[in-house]
């Protein structure tokens, strides 16, 4: 492995990190300045919505800075004689690995503040008795709520969709992790809306049918790998 190779490696793992630093810093801020106005939520998430809208912007611009550097780091790694075999698929993955960790670092704040909004809202709904805004909390604070309590089986989701992706052969990628996909992806699904329906009871007749659908589309990218498909038909 040459010097050049590593001190570009170097650099790329250093703006990645980087970039990572800054995420945490704008959802910490955000999540800061929320905090107040969730706890004092009554009918609706209107403020937080309008708030994190520039958050969600901002998430979005930093994962964008993530290729924007693979691009140009890239382009110089590929001049490079004696490149490791492999390496550069490899440091291409680091780049669909950070944007995924910024998607999920972002919607585990997201939802956590949003669940305490919920939290609020639900008070105020069981104190007011106000049935508009018990409505109204049938179709925000039970999503918030739902979102958040499935928020770690999306992320398990995500991250294993993104290694699954991340193989340049079906063939090569591990049962164990299709399995996993497979299952966290559906507890996803399940979490996500019965717990909704918990709260909404007008979603409760339907919520099994919209599990499996959600689920059964989740699982389209395990009928990509030939050994998942033999699997399932033994």
């Amino acid at each position: 492995m040459s010097a050049a190779w590593t001190a570009l490696v170097a650099r790329w793992d250093a703006a990645r990190e980087a970039i990572i630093e800054r995420v945490d810093g704008v959802l910490s801020q955000a999540t800061s300045v929320s905090e107040p106005i969730a706890a004092t939520s009554t009918t609706d998430a209107n403020a937080l919505q309008r708030l994190w809208q520039s958050v969600d912007a901002k998430m979005s611009a930093l994962a964008g800075e993530v290729s924007d550097a693979w691009d140009s780091i890239s382009d110089e790694m590929s001049q490079v004689e004696g490149i490791p075999k492999g390496g550069m698929w490899l440091e291409g993955f680091k780049r669909d690995a950070c944007t995924t960790d910024i998607e999920i670092r972002h919607g585990r704040a997201r939802a956590s503040i949003f669940a305490k909004a919920a939290a609020s809202m639900l008070r105020y709904v069981q104190a007011s008795g106000d049935p508009d805004a018990r409505r109204m909390f049938a179709h925000g604070g039970a999503v918030f709520i739902a979102e958040q309590a499935a928020v770690e089986n999306w992320a398990g989701m995500k991250t294993a969709q993104t290694r699954i992706r991340g193989y340049r052969n079906p063939k090569a990628v591990p049962m164990q992790l299709l399995e996993y996909y497979a299952k966290v992806s559906a507890n996803y699904w399940r979490i996500r809306y019965a717990t909704e329906a918990k709260y909404n009871p007008a979603q409760q007749a339907g919520v099994e049918t919209k599990i499996a659908n959600f689920t059964k589309s989740s699982h389209a990218l395990l009928l990509e790998h030939p050994q998942w498909r033999a699997a399932a038909s033994s």
